[in-house]
C-alpha cells in the first residue's frame, strides 16, 4: 500500500513544479532595449538605413503596446527628422513622455513636440512663421493617441503610419488667407518727357565693385568639438537653447549620418547664422 501512495505524491509534486515554472516564465520580460527587433533598429541607424530602422521600432511598438518608450522616441526622431511628418513623431514623443515623464531626456522630448509643431505650422499655406496652428495640431494628435490605443486592441493589424491624412485634413481645416478689397485706381499719368541723353554714362569702375562690402563673401563660422560636446549640447551653449541642433545637423550633413551621429574632438562643425 505504501509504494503505489509514494508514486500518487511524487506525480502531485511533479505537476506543482512544473506548473510554478510556466507561472515564473509568464512574469519574465527582458527589457526593452534588449529585444531583438530594437537592437536591429539601432543597427540600421547606425548604418544609415532609417526605412528598415523605422520599421524594427514599430514592431517592438505593436509587440509591447504599452512599455515601448524607447521605441517610440527613436521612430519619432525619424519621423521628424528623415520623413518630415512632424504630426505623427508627435504622437510617438507624446507616448515616450506618458511611459517615462521624469526621465532625464524628457525635457529634450517636450522640446522636439515644439519643434515639430513649429515645422508643421510653418508648411501650413498662407501661414509661413506663424504658430497659431498649434491648438488644433494639440486636439488631432490626441485624437490619433486615441485611435491607436483602439487599434491595438485588434489582434493582427500592422501599425499604419497616418501622418500623411493627418496632414491633409488638417491643411483643408486651416482658415483660407484674408481676401484682398478690389480696389479700382485711376490711371495713372504718363511720366514727364525728358531729354535724350546724347553722352554716353561713365563707365563703372571694376575695382570699385570689387572692394564693394556686398560683393564680399559671407563669413563661414565653424565650431571645433570639444569632449563631450553632442549637437543638443552644442545648440544650447551657441544659442542659448537645444532645439537648433536639428539646424546644426542639417548645415552638417556631409560629415554626419544621422542627427545622434557621434562626434569626434577635433571635429569642426559648420553653424547656421
Amino acid at each position: 500500500m505504501l509504494r503505489p501512495l509514494s508514486f500518487v505524491l511524487a506525480l502531485a509534486v511533479l505537476a506543482v513544479g512544473s506548473g510554478c515554472d510556466r507561472g515564473g516564465d509568464a512574469l519574465v520580460k527582458i527589457p526593452e532595449t534588449r529585444e531583438d527587433k530594437y537592437q536591429y533598429g539601432e543597427r540600421m541607424l547606425r548604418e544609415t538605413r532609417p526605412d528598415e530602422a523605422l520599421a524594427a521600432f514599430l514592431e517592438v511598438i505593436k509587440d509591447r503596446p504599452d512599455d515601448a518608450p524607447e521605441s517610440h522616441l527613436e521612430a519619432g526622431r525619424i519621423l521628424l527628422t528623415v520623413k518630415n511628418d512632424p504630426v505623427e513623431a508627435i504622437h510617438h514623443f507624446r507616448e515616450y513622455l506618458a511611459v517615462k515623464p521624469n526621465s532625464e531626456q524628457a525635457p529634450m522630448v517636450a522640446q522636439l513636440i515644439e519643434t515639430a509643431k513649429k515645422q508643421f505650422a510653418r508648411s501650413l499655406p498662407g501661414n509661413k512663421g506663424a504658430y497659431d496652428e498649434a491648438d488644433l495640431l494639440d486636439q488631432i494628435a490626441s485624437l490619433k493617441s486615441d485611435n491607436d490605443n483602439l487599434r491595438r486592441q485588434l489582434a493582427g493589424e500592422p501599425p499604419r503610419l497616418a501622418g500623411a491624412s493627418l496632414q491633409n485634413n488638417l491643411l483643408a481645416a486651416a482658415p483660407p488667407p484674408p481676401a484682398t478689397n478690389s480696389i479700382t485706381r485711376a490711371p495713372a499719368p504718363p511720366p514727364p518727357t525728358t531729354p535724350v541723353r546724347t553722352s554716353a554714362p561713365p563707365p563703372i569702375s571694376v575695382q570699385a565693385v570689387a572692394a564693394s562690402p556686398s560683393a564680399q563673401p559671407a563669413a563661414t563660422h565653424t565650431y571645433t568639438v570639444q569632449s563631450g560636446d553632442t549637437l543638443s549640447s552644442i545648440s544650447f551653449k551657441l544659442y542659448g537653447v537645444r532645439s537648433r541642433y536639428l539646424e546644426i545637423y542639417n548645415a552638417n550633413t556631409d560629415q554626419l549620418s544621422s542627427p545622434n551621429a557621434k562626434l569626434h574632438i577635433g571635429q569642426v562643425l559648420k553653424l547656421p547664422q
